[in-house]
């Protein structure tokens, strides 16, 4: 090969450059092939990364732990392609674990395993805090900040603001729990130690108002009042470590609350009670009128107003069906309003065009008659259609043939009395009759026509049954209708 070249078998390949990956000295210019890379002298490389940490690189340390900073080497390729040891960086995480500052009553700040730390560690202290544990033992949370925990004698609100082994009592930090009636530990003089307080006083508000419910105050028209409950401001310290008696007190109060009400209608208060610690009394008394009625119909009752001195409730009776009796059975103010089987078989034939048929009525035959009901309320009428028929279709010539109709409405009578409209249609519904009968009275309406001789003067009719200002009865109507020949 030339001499700016290298055999490579089988051929000759130019010498390489410094940082070029070669695998013996004769393939680098330089004639130097180290760490797998051409160059001058030493390991050779083509970037950092193929410098070996342990040679080139120095691990971080911690420079100073009160600003948690630290340095570190890291391996550098030169631009001749040499690994060498590179300058210092900073690399904090080697101050781990260390206390940086001891921040006063709140957490120690310790440095973090961060590279880049801030060196203001002070900065980091808590300034404020939002429970106890926020603090540092022997510290607590007061207002969002940390303070030291008090002395005995020390005010405070909760025993957490005391040193170990104090309670905080009467709004001190006190040497004991304090809890007996009538002692406390802000006694002038003592705070600090729990102590007697004296007679007739009470600073702290141990001694609790009571009950003065034993103790009557007197009656106001009917109403007995016991006396008004003793409140806190009324009771203090007796001078012997206890609290003034209800009997030491009540007797001194004023109107309370409403015990007893004697029944206006039926009790009188009762002299000589409800006084002092007698209770209040009512005697019975009887009112005039002594009795009361409730309900309606069926369901009427009567009873004493009063009975032991006590206002008696007029129950009504309880409701039965509705039968045609005149009585208001379901007790609901209407009589006979819901009677069971009451409407009639022909229902419905509320109008002309909607009728109950009746059949054939012929010529000369007995009257025929039918029984119906206007009921219940929402019947607003009945409609029937019959057969007028003919007897005989024979006559002797140059006769006339004239036929009439008769219709008669009996309504219900007595004590079930009631007025309907009669009222008569041809086949059309065109009305050809009408009658309006009082009293409860019988009502006929007649209707004559004009036959012919040896024809079929057979027609149909309507008839309109209708209540009198809306009247209804569950009892039966009779419907009468006959025919004959003039």
């Amino acid at each position: 090969c030339d001499a700016d070249a290298h055999c490579d078998e089988p051929a000759c390949l130019a010498d390489l450059p410094g940082g070029s990956a070669c695998d013996e000295d004769s393939d680098c210019i330089s004639s130097h092939c180290q760490n797998g890379y051409c160059c001058a002298a030493g390991d050779c490389c083509a970037g950092a990364a193929d410098c070996p940490a342990g040679t080139y690189g120095v691990p971080a340390s911690c420079d100073d732990p009160i600003t948690c900073q630290g340095s570190r080497w890291d391996p550098v390729c030169t631009a001749d392609f040499r690994c060498v040891v590179g300058p210092a960086v900073d690399d904090d995480s080697a101050c781990a674990g260390l206390v940086s500052n001891d921040c006063g009553p709140y957490p120690a700040v310790v440095c973090t395993a961060a590279t880049d730390q801030p060196s203001d560690q002070a900065a980091l202290c808590a300034a404020t805090c939002g429970t106890d544990t926020d603090c540092d033992p022997g510290a607590h949370c007061d207002g969002g900040v940390c303070v030291t925990d008090g002395d005995a004698g020390d005010p405070c609100i909760e025993t957490r603001e005391c040193g170990s082994g104090l309670s905080c009592v009467d709004g001190v930090c006190c040497t004991t729990a304090c809890t007996g009636t009538c002692r406390a530990c802000d006694v002038p003089g003592h705070v600090g130690t729990c102590w007697n307080i004296g007679a007739g006083e009470d600073p702290d508000g141990e001694c609790a108002g009571f009950s003065c419910s034993d103790y009557y105050w007197g009656w106001v028209g009917d109403g007995c009042y016991r006396r008004v409950n003793a409140p806190d401001s009324a009771v203090s310290c007796d001078g012997a470590a206890a609290c003034r008696t209800p009997a030491a007190v009540c007797p001194t109060l004023g109107q309370g609350a409403l015990t007893l009400t004697c029944n206006a209608l039926c009790q009188d208060p009762r002299t000589g009670t409800c006084t002092d610690t007698t209770a209040g009394a009512c005697s019975n008394v009887t009112p005039s009128p002594p009795t009361t009625s409730c309900g309606t119909g069926y369901c009427l009752r009567t009873v004493d107003r009063c009975l032991a001195g006590v206002p008696q409730t007029c129950v009504p009776g309880s409701p039965i069906a509705e039968s045609c009796n005149n009585v208001d059975d379901n007790c609901n103010g209407i009589v006979d309003d819901a009677v069971s089987g009451a409407t009639d078989s022909g229902e419905p034939n509320n109008s002309c065009t909607s009728y109950n048929y009746l059949g054939t009525v012929a010529e000369a035959n007995s009257a025929q008659s039918w029984t119906r009901t206007i009921y219940p309320s929402t019947d607003t009428g009945d409609y029937f259609r019959f057969y007028a028929e003919e007897g005989t279709h024979t006559c002797f010539p140059g006769t006339d043939q004239d036929y009439t109709v008769r219709v008669t409405l009996q309504p219900p009578t007595g004590a079930d009395c009631r007025d309907y409209d009669l009222r008569l249609y041809n086949d059309s519904c065109t009305q050809i009759g009408s009658s309006s009968a009082g009293g409860c009275t019988a009502d006929s309406l007649t209707y004559t026509w004009d036959g012919a001789c040896g024809g079929d003067d057979s027609r149909y009719f309507r008839i309109g049954v209708v209540p009198y200002s809306g009247a209804w009865e569950c009892r039966p109507y009779t419907l009468t209708v006959d025919m004959w020949q003039n």
